[in-house]
């Protein structure tokens, strides 16, 4: 289950304005599969730069949000596509995608209860 850095938005910054919450969400709702596959695209053409600043890009919109554990999974491969490391970054890509879907369903469940 993912896990926000926030209850009701406050920590966020946000003032506990879930609505703005639920916009900022409703686009990285819409932006993270292109990112996703921006990723995956870098990886095949061995672009370690644009994988590490689209991991980069990610890892602070997710942390926007309060996912902080799918902000982490950004981070891990921003950090591989810094060494490189090809063997480990496909599945570290699927970590992500789980704990963005993760994310959102949390997200989901917030706006139902706010």
């Amino acid at each position: 289950m993912q896990r926000f850095s926030t209850k009701k938005g406050s920590s966020l910054g946000l003032g506990g304005d879930l609505q703005f919450l639920k916009s900022m969400a409703d686009i990285l709702r819409s932006d993270s599969p292109a990112h996703c596959e921006a990723l995956r695209n870098a990886l095949a053409d061995h672009d370690f730069a644009r994988l590490q600043t689209t991991a980069h890009t990610l890892k602070g919109s997710l942390a926007n949000v309060g996912g902080l554990r799918a902000s982490s999974a950004a981070h891990a491969i921003e950090q591989l596509a810094r060494q490189g490391n090809t063997d480990l970054i496909p599945a570290a890509i699927t970590r992500l995608e789980g704990t963005i879907e993760e994310l959102f369903a949390a997200l989901d469940r917030l706006a139902e209860q706010g």
